[in-house]
């Protein structure tokens, strides 16, 4: 949700939002999790390449 609100936040209010969890997910998650985390980080990466 927090990479869906990009327009509205910037990228950097969105990193800040998520850096939190990182801990949490990269300790927790398993192969599919992981991977999803980083098409999220992808994702917002490619959004500020875009603007």
């Amino acid at each position: 949700i927090l990479a869906t609100r990009l327009h509205l936040t910037g990228r950097e209010a969105v990193l800040a939002q998520l850096q939190p969890l990182e801990n949490a997910v990269t300790k927790t998650a398993g192969p599919r999790e992981l991977l999803a985390w980083q098409l999220v980080e992808q994702y917002i990466h490619a959004w500020q390449d875009q603007r």
